[in-house]
């Protein structure tokens, strides 16, 4: 819950968000919409705690996240999904379970997100399958293979709370659609998913749509 939010980037500047409320509940898929420069992106990360409003607080679970700790740990349940996103010079695998001790990661999981995230028809190109090196920050990847392969790192990770970022940017109309229904199928109703998207049409299976 965000409760009475206001922010601004710079001391006694424009506000960003004023008095602002939202209350997200337990496995809701909330849509975030509007046009550049918005404030999409300032929302969710004053939702992650990344940003500290000027005003107002960040609750979850009916407490207040109000030190580094609490935040901390809130973080932890949470994946965030946005264009941008570090590629290790490693294999689908590793990349998949990021930062995972290799001798842990479960091979069932990886091939499970795998196919959600629709990278099954690439790998079955590549003799290594998962074990194909993506190259330094996924040169041997497209964007949108690249933008899939993040979608899978963070749905490897079965967080509480699925925050994705304008993540179907970079890909063509066909793989959106596919993505967003496997999104759909696998997480609405299931998980905290939020949504942010300039494309009304992504937002449709939402639960509430707020639009900035």
């Amino acid at each position: 819950q965000l409760k009475n939010i206001t922010f601004s980037y710079i001391k006694d500047g424009p506000n960003i968000f004023k008095d602002f409320d939202l209350l997200i509940e337990k496995n809701q898929t909330v849509g975030i919409c509007g046009s550049s420069g918005s404030g999409k992106s300032t929302l969710v990360d004053i939702l992650t705690g990344l940003l500290k409003p000027k005003v107002g607080n960040l609750i979850v679970n009916d407490n207040i996240l109000n030190n580094s700790e609490l935040i901390k740990n809130y973080q932890k349940h949470i994946s965030y999904i946005s264009q941008k996103n570090y590629i290790l010079n490693s294999s689908i695998k590793n990349n998949i379970a990021f930062g995972e001790d290799e001798k842990n990661i479960d091979l069932t999981k990886i091939n499970h997100v795998i196919k959600i995230a629709r990278i099954r028809d690439f790998l079955n190109t590549k003799k290594e399958d998962i074990d194909f090196n993506v190259g330094d920050d996924g040169k041997n990847l497209s964007g949108g293979q690249r933008q899939r392969l993040i979608i899978a790192r963070a749905l490897y990770i079965d967080s509480q709370i699925i925050i994705m970022d304008e993540a179907t940017a970079n890909l063509d109309k066909k793989n959106e659609l596919e993505i967003m229904n496997e999104i759909k199928l696998n997480f609405h109703q299931k998980k905290i998913l939020i949504i942010i998207s300039h494309d009304i049409n992504n937002l449709e299976f939402c639960d509430k749509i707020i639009k900035l």
